[in-house]
């Protein structure tokens, strides 16, 4: 597996993850987590795909040390074990140890 950032050009297909994780859901006990909202939006989507994180306006983290956040994952059920990879990626970009 690969992780890279989302370009704008990246849109459409991320929409169509979304859209399938939230049937995924829906159809196994779970259809309230995106589903009723349609959530995430596009427009954050959009967002999402900008910088983020580089100025804090407003507040601040607590303390100088590392972060990380995840904020939304989601797969089109192509390949299995997404979610674990991602986290595992996220974890290493922290320098946390699994």
């Amino acid at each position: 597996m690969n992780i890279r950032k989302a370009v704008k050009e990246d849109l459409n297909r991320v929409m169509e993850i979304y859209a399938y994780a939230r049937k995924f859901m829906s159809e196994h006990g779970n259809p309230n987590q995106w589903g009723p909202t349609n959530w995430p939006p596009e427009k954050l989507i959009k967002k999402d795909i900008e910088p983020n994180y580089i100025d804090i306006e407003d507040g601040e983290w607590i303390g100088d040390n590392n972060y990380g956040v995840v904020h939304r994952i989601a797969t089109d059920g192509f390949e299995k074990g997404v979610g674990a990879f991602c986290i595992n990626w996220a974890f290493e970009k922290c320098g946390i140890q699994t």
